[in-house]
């Protein structure tokens, strides 16, 4: 049963029920959102969401620059992300710069 809940959460279908299930009107269903749909487009591992600053953020390009500080394998990485998960992550530095 485990297993059969892990893979439904692996689809578009599973993630956008779970997302259906949370709360944007708070910070932390906002958090929660945002790492999950990071996680799931990127496939970065959870430690490295985790050391995420707004640093790494570049919204101009729309890319994430992830340092070798960060990950596992010390080497430099961009990835892109999508206005979606921008979006998301604006909303999150604002609030913590409040």
């Amino acid at each position: 049963l485990l297993a059969q809940s892990a893979a439904i959460l692996t689809t578009v279908n599973g993630i956008n029920v779970l997302l259906s299930l949370m709360d944007l009107n708070s910070f932390v269903g906002i958090r929660d959102i945002t790492a999950i749909l990071k996680l799931f487009k990127t496939g970065i591992r959870i430690s490295t969401l985790g050391q995420l600053k707004e640093k790494h953020f570049d919204f101009d390009e729309m890319v994430l620059n992830l340092d070798d500080a960060i990950l596992k394998n010390h080497n430099f990485l961009k990835l892109p992300i999508d206005e979606q998960v921008a979006n998301l992550f604006k909303v999150l530095i604002r609030q913590n710069d409040n």
